[in-house]
């Protein structure tokens, strides 16, 4: 016979039982899943996934917090941030960026989390997804009868395009939605990202317009000036050095969760330099911690206002709540009094409140998400036999 829990940590385990005292508790019982299921099938829902780092743990790539080889780990929150940059450039992409972040992520591979979130949205067609996570690997799993620029938002930014800062705007930051929680107001770029020179106007300066990629346009790596760190970066054929090793090429390429070697890349000579404005202002296009989300045009902050101010569902995967993405979605489920359901490790488990109504689902979001896949596969033929 199982032992009556009798703690409130014991008790949000079971819902089955009365909620604690004081406390809201799922009106759905043990079947999660399955209620999860039935709302992302209604085409009268829109839904919208917010996945984290957790979801790319299975493909080897390190979590921001929480073990011992988190980024956090390693180095100060402090670097990766754009006042950092400015101080030292070259000292910043030598000793800080090429140490702790790959100048790409081709050595990984989606994992099952990743694979089955395209499913969902397959099957789903009023689901969107928003990540935080810069490694592209959600992009790079086949979309079927969907495209991933219409139900996608990288909002945090991706490795492997890059931008420029020099924004002439030392009140930019401070005008704009922090990536902190601890710094947050409100911004107006209108965040369409499409160039129309609109966006510019709002937060740049006159002298600072001309460059298209300080906050409409993002570069590409063979774009960057000057050839030698282009080289470095590319990891492309040198006619006095050879070829380059690449920074990460993985052991076992036949598995989703393939080890990867890391080879860091030789120093830069120089920091990277921006074919526009011609200053060496160049960082990858990442939000780093001290930027708005409206910053950048690439983050598409007023699309995820949209989405979360429609959602009638929201789903976390594999996130924390430290950053301002989440705490906005958390703050909109409560004012709208939205379901909630939370894809996590019990570290990350959510508390239910009296205006929060949320389903912790935990385990390992590359079997848990499967085992969501399956529910909704076998609804779907059993509403066709």
């Amino acid at each position: 016979m199982a032992n009556t829990p009798t703690s409130t940590k014991e008790r949000r385990r079971d819902y089955s039982l009365p909620p604690p005292v004081g406390e809201r508790g799922s009106s759905r019982g043990t079947s999660s899943l399955s209620s999860l299921a039935s709302i992302l099938l209604d085409s009268s829902k829109k839904s919208l996934i917010i996945s984290g780092a957790g979801l790319s743990v299975a493909s080897g790539i390190p979590t921001f917090r929480g073990s011992a080889d988190s980024i956090w780990s390693q180095s100060l929150w402090t670097n990766a941030t754009r006042s950092a940059f400015q101080k030292d450039p070259l000292r910043w992409w030598n000793d800080f960026w090429l140490e702790f972040f790959p100048i790409h992520y081709d050595g990984y591979l989606a994992n099952e989390g990743h694979k089955s979130i395209a499913a969902i949205l397959r099957m789903s067609a009023n689901c969107n997804v928003i990540t935080q996570n810069v490694d592209g690997l959600q992009q790079g799993v086949e979309a079927v009868g969907f495209d991933w620029k219409d139900r996608l938002i990288q909002a945090h930014g991706v490795i492997g395009l890059y931008k420029c800062v020099n924004d002439g705007d030392d009140e930019l930051v401070s005008k704009s939605w922090s990536r902190s929680t601890s710094t947050s107001s409100t911004g107006d770029g209108d965040g369409d990202g499409d160039g129309d020179g609109d966006d510019k106007k709002m937060i740049m300066g006159d002298e600072q317009k001309k460059c298209i990629y300080a906050y409409s346009k993002s570069l590409e790596a063979s774009e960057l000036l000057p050839l030698d760190v282009r080289t470095i970066i590319l990891c492309e054929d040198d006619e006095e050095k050879g070829k380059l090793e690449p920074i990460a090429t993985p052991a076992k390429t036949t598995a989703t969760t393939a080890t990867v070697n890391f080879t860091l890349p030789p120093e830069l000579p120089t920091a990277p330099t921006c074919p526009c404005c011609k200053q060496t202002s160049i960082i990858p296009q990442a939000l780093m911690f001290d930027e708005g989300y409206d910053s950048h045009t690439f983050y598409q902050f007023d699309r995820i206002q949209e989405l979360l101010e429609g959602a009638d569902c929201i789903i976390f995967v594999g996130t924390s709540l430290a950053v301002t993405l989440t705490d906005l979605a958390m703050k909109e489920a409560r004012r709208r009094n939205v379901d909630v359901f939370n894809f996590n490790l019990e570290a990350g488990r959510i508390n239910p409140t009296k205006t929060l109504d949320v389903e912790n689902i935990i385990g390992k979001s590359e079997k848990t998400l499967v085992s969501l896949v399956d529910i909704m596969t076998t609804k779907i033929q059993v509403k066709l036999s």
